[in-house]
């Protein structure tokens, strides 16, 4: 959305008077997509992502509205198609992998989205920190498994870089008497625990 590219380049000052309207707009509209394949998800994950940086803190009180269909992209299953390689098959829009006298296929506009809605997370996070407080452990539930995602790097990537900045969220709630120290403890330990197995089981190690 142009308008939320432009409220980046203003500043929440200038851009906060328009963007209640903008928000309300594609709060609005948003529901109509419904159509998995349908690219406009994923602007619409996008645009969200520029009106937070644009508005800082501004933004928590849209969170009710954002953040489900953002979990939801992100929890999505993968497209998978397993069919015998003498088998016909409709593979189109799929990445696909030889293995055993079978193609495995996974759509890959599925492993795009649920990238993005991971990058987007990570997003709301930095921006707002501890104001991201209300949905620091359903985001984490969410992102946790996908840091040894076997279908997409990019996707283990955008899960992997957004746990410290989460972590930050909760330590700076916890600083602020908001957040319960055994909370910050568990989430630190957890996230390690992860991260070890998911580099355990990393097949390429850069």
């Amino acid at each position: 959305c142009a308008l939320t590219t432009a409220g980046v380049s203003v500043g929440k000052e200038k851009f906060a008077p328009d963007a209640q309207r903008i928000s309300s707009f594609l709060a609005s509209t948003q529901g109509n997509v419904r159509d998995r394949d349908d690219p406009q998800r994923s602007y619409y994950l996008q645009a969200w992502a520029r009106i937070c940086k644009a508005m800082g803190d501004l933004f928590i009180p849209y969170l009710p509205v954002v953040m489900p269909p953002v979990l939801e992209c992100a929890e999505q299953k993968p497209d998978v198609v397993c069919v015998h390689e003498d088998e016909e098959a409709d593979l189109e829009g799929m990445q696909c992998v030889n293995f055993a006298g079978s193609i495995i296929g996974v759509r890959t506009s599925t492993l795009e989205e649920k990238a993005t809605a991971c990058s987007m997370l990570g997003c709301y996070v930095e921006t707002l920190k501890s104001g991201f407080l209300p949905y620091i452990d359903q985001a984490a539930q969410v992102l946790l498994p996908l840091v040894k995602f076997v279908y997409s790097e990019d996707v283990r990537v955008a899960a992997i870089a957004t746990l410290p900045d989460l972590f930050a969220a909760a330590k700076e709630a916890f600083e602020k008497g908001q957040y319960p120290g055994d909370s910050v403890r568990e989430l630190f330990g957890t996230m390690l625990s992860a991260l070890l197995e998911a580099l355990r089981k990393e097949l390429f190690v850069d």
